[in-house]
């Protein structure tokens, strides 16, 4: 018999991270840590953020299976450092968590004070195969 894992179940970690998620970040670099992602150039990779709130998410069936959610593009961010930005994070800040890292498809230069568009992110999420 074929593996099947319901919606509730695929959905599970996609509810935390849009429950949680306060903020975007673009970054210079893959943050390995809250404190990179939050952090300008110097101490840390964020080039430039943006507020997260629950209504910029949308669920739905991912192709060809599984999950995914969306989170909106913003485009009401200006960048705090110059850099080429080549990558996004998703924070809570309430609890100083990394919660997602994700490359960009390609990396664009930010400059600060530049507005900077953050184009919409899909995170998936597959069933397993168990071994």
């Amino acid at each position: 018999m074929a593996q099947s894992w319901s919606t509730e179940v695929l959905d599970g970690s996609l509810d935390i991270l849009s429950t949680l998620a306060d903020r975007i970040t673009v970054c210079a670099g893959a943050p390995a840590s809250y404190a990179e992602a939050t952090t300008i150039p110097a101490g840390g990779k964020m080039l430039a953020q943006a507020a997260v709130v629950g209504g910029d998410w949308a669920k739905g069936a991912g192709a060809p299976d599984g999950r995914k959610i969306t989170l909106a593009s913003k485009t009401d961010s200006s960048a705090d450092a110059s850099g080429t930005a080549d990558h996004i994070a998703i924070v809570d800040d309430n609890a100083s968590i990394l919660l997602a890292v994700s490359p960009l498809s390609s990396s664009q230069v930010v400059t600060a004070g530049n507005t900077v568009v953050i184009g919409a992110v899909v995170f998936t999420n597959r069933a397993l195969s168990l071994a």
